[in-house]
């Protein structure tokens, strides 16, 4: 409530963001994207657009999980777009935020495209995604990008490339010491 009442907008759009997730994690998917919703149009307004593109791959996520491949689609496209302008316009210091952003948006995308069963697009969605986080040296991301790589692979058959991805995945998250996203990576 503090933020509401000063000129601190990003703030507040950061702050309704957080909150935003902890619904989401509940499973609170209605409460969730209205927060992210509202996020996004403080975002708008004030101009910030690294925050409305990470606002608009949340409320994808939301839309996903609810199966409106439409919205999410939609949204991800969107977030894509501004994560690339972002990165092609601001400081260095800030291009990695983006550039993370920008492969968070690509793989939701490449998720959409896996349900709709579009694997060859999907996967060249994924390896623009891993190809950042491997630049990036952000191993969470990279290892989330790999699975979700395997998963399009798995889904259409490639055994053995799925395989090779999960394992990637499965020794990044045990270096990272990351036992919930590990024992995502060993039950796939």
């Amino acid at each position: 409530e503090q933020f509401r009442e000063s000129a601190e907008w990003g703030l507040l759009a950061a702050s309704i963001g957080s909150q935003a997730n902890v619904h989401y994690a509940r499973g609170e998917l209605g409460e969730a994207l209205a927060l992210h919703q509202e996020g996004a149009r403080l975002c708008r307004e004030m101009g910030l657009e690294g925050g409305l593109a990470l606002s608009l791959v949340n409320q994808a996520v939301v839309w996903f999980d609810r199966g409106d491949l439409d919205a999410a689609d939609r949204l991800y496209g969107e977030a894509e777009s501004l994560f690339r302008r972002q990165v092609q316009s601001e400081l260095d210091d800030l291009k990695p935020t983006y550039r993370r952003g920008l492969a968070k948006a690509l793989t939701g995308q490449a998720n959409v495209r896996r349900a709709r069963g579009d694997p060859a697009r999907a996967l060249g969605l994924h390896e623009e995604a891993v190809r950042l986080c491997r630049q990036l040296g952000h191993p969470v991301e990279l290892a989330v990008s790999l699975t979700n790589q395997g998963n399009t692979l798995f889904a259409h058959g490639d055994l053995e490339g799925a395989w090779a991805l999960y394992t990637e995945g499965e020794q990044i998250f045990r270096q990272l010491g990351d036992k919930a996203w590990l024992g995502n990576a060993i039950s796939n």
